[in-house]
């Protein structure tokens, strides 16, 4: 970052500053799986479902979402967004039963999309071609940023009092943080082609070529994204670690992640950002690589799991920056907000419909099914890449603005 104009600087760390505030909810309660099982008695499906909450609620907005961004800019988005996701968590800390903790939940995924999608078009907007994989790298960092805080912090604010702390304090840091980001934001579109349609063209963007691609990776690889964020925690649990071990197992999951969006953005920078098609293959290449070293580390246990888990959540965990990249330049910027909003509708909405099925599937085959199944559609992902425009039309159209 050394080399970043200071503006640049600043729109990075208020980006990320945000998004890791609003990710100790969307990113984290995976970590405190076993605290809310006790809480409220939840099978592993059930689990999945209310984790899944957030995701839903994310995934029904976000493409009206992206189309406002694009027409009236980060400012109010991010501003009315942060407060209302906070007070969701809070309400979702002061419920009385699972069925209402899981509609804060919703409640909270809904209006973060705001905050979510308003900071990546500012990234997207912020940078060239040439930086603009590793500046939304570090926004995407910043999501894994949020799960290693919230490793490290849920549980002991669950210890203290109970999962509904948690999500209270949560709350309030999503709201300070999302909305001093806003506060800092232009109150302008950031692009002077934006539409001023009120209309959501999905028909437009699912037309445009090596959309449906992006799209269907998207699906593809969040589901294992899924597996090791919600499950991989409860996994090692059920098989007898300690709370300091799965608390352990999900710092890594974090901080893999956080070294592989940095990682990967940069890498999908190099020739001049030719290389996007390439790099979400090699994410697809690690994660099958991990999914079978985890597996293997199972019998063997923590000693094994935490490293071959780093090297699975480097790939499994890598994908989100690079496919937003390559759906903001495949549409041009001007409609860079609608394209983000629909794979992040995908990443959210699939992770929402995907996570009670894996729940369902641990609950009969066991938890050990997940990494080969995750093998399995690494595959898929790696396959579907292949078609995908070897350099996206936004690579050479107008970059930064």
């Amino acid at each position: 970052m050394s080399r970043l104009a200071p503006a640049q600087r600043r729109l990075l760390i208020l980006a990320a500053s945000s998004q890791a505030s609003i990710s100790l909810a969307s990113w984290g309660l995976g970590v405190l799986g076993p605290e809310f099982r006790t809480e409220f008695g939840l099978s592993a499906a059930a689990l999945g479902a209310l984790l899944a909450a957030g995701f839903i609620g994310n995934a029904v907005i976000l493409i009206p979402a992206g189309t406002l961004v694009d027409r009236i800019g980060p400012r109010r988005p991010l501003i009315i967004g942060g407060l209302l996701s906070g007070v969701a968590l809070v309400a979702a800390g002061l419920a009385r039963d699972a069925v209402l903790v899981g509609v804060g939940l919703f409640a909270f995924g809904f209006v973060a999309a705001f905050v979510a999608v308003a900071g990546t078009v500012s990234v997207f907007h912020g940078f060239d071609v040439e930086r603009r994989g590793m500046a939304l790298g570090v926004r995407q960092m910043a999501v894994s940023a949020g799960g290693l805080v919230a490793a490290g912090l849920l549980p002991v604010l669950a210890a203290i009092g109970g999962v509904r702390l948690a999500l209270i304090v949560s709350g309030v840091l999503a709201a300070v943080f999302a909305t001093g980001f806003g506060l800092a934001s232009p109150s302008g579109a950031l692009h002077r082609g934006a539409s001023k349609s009120r209309r959501v063209d999905l028909a437009g963007l699912l037309g445009t070529p090596g959309m449906w691609r992006v799209v269907a990776i998207s699906a593809v690889h969040v589901t294992v994204l899924s597996a090791a964020l919600n499950f991989s925690v409860l996994a090692i649990r059920d098989a007898g670690a300690s709370a300091p071990i799965g608390a352990a197992l999900f710092a890594v999951v974090s901080a893999s992640a956080m070294v592989a969006r940095l990682w990967w953005g940069r890498v999908a920078d190099h020739g001049g950002g030719t290389r996007r098609r390439a790099t979400l293959r090699d994410v697809g290449l690690v994660t099958l690589v991990g999914a079978l070293l985890y597996w293997a580390a199972g019998p063997i246990g923590p000693a094994a799991q935490l490293p071959a888990m780093f090297v699975f959540s480097f790939g499994a965990m890598g994908a989100n920056g690079i496919l937003y990249l390559i759906a903001g330049e495949l549409t041009g910027p001007a409609r860079a907000g609608q394209a983000v909003g629909l794979v992040s509708m995908v990443l959210f909405g699939w992770s929402a419909l995907m996570s009670p099925l894996l729940g369902r599937i641990a609950d009969v085959a066991g938890f050990d099914a997940l990494w080969p199944l995750s093998a399995a559609l690494a595959c898929l992902s790696i396959a579907l890449t292949l078609g995908l425009p070897r350099e996206p039309v936004g690579n050479r159209a107008e970059g930064g603005v």
